[in-house]
């Protein structure tokens, strides 16, 4: 069994992933230009920190990556939840 033009719709389908990772990588770019740190992450990371951007807490796994001796972070909570106070090693 054939199917009709499928072969054209693969290349077509490629065509159209191939412009979707280059927008990506241009968006992660401009990303990586306003915040330098942000050049120490991969492609992966850098999109897991910016899909959670209302939970704070998702940047901990990353922070040693991008700041030296930084071991963690602790967040403040209730009317201090704007509070961060950061461990370092020594």
């Amino acid at each position: 069994m054939t199917v009709p033009k499928l072969l054209e719709t693969f290349l077509d389908a490629n065509r159209q992933l191939d412009e979707i990772q280059k927008s990506l990588e241009d968006y992660l770019e401009t990303k990586r230009g306003a915040f330098a740190r942000f050049y120490f992450l991969s492609n992966d990371e850098l999109l897991e920190i910016l899909s959670q951007t209302r939970d704070p807490h998702a940047v901990q796994p990353h922070l040693m990556k991008c700041f030296d001796a930084l071991k963690k972070l602790t967040f403040g909570d209730g009317d201090n939840a704007r509070q961060v106070l950061a461990e370092i090693y020594v």
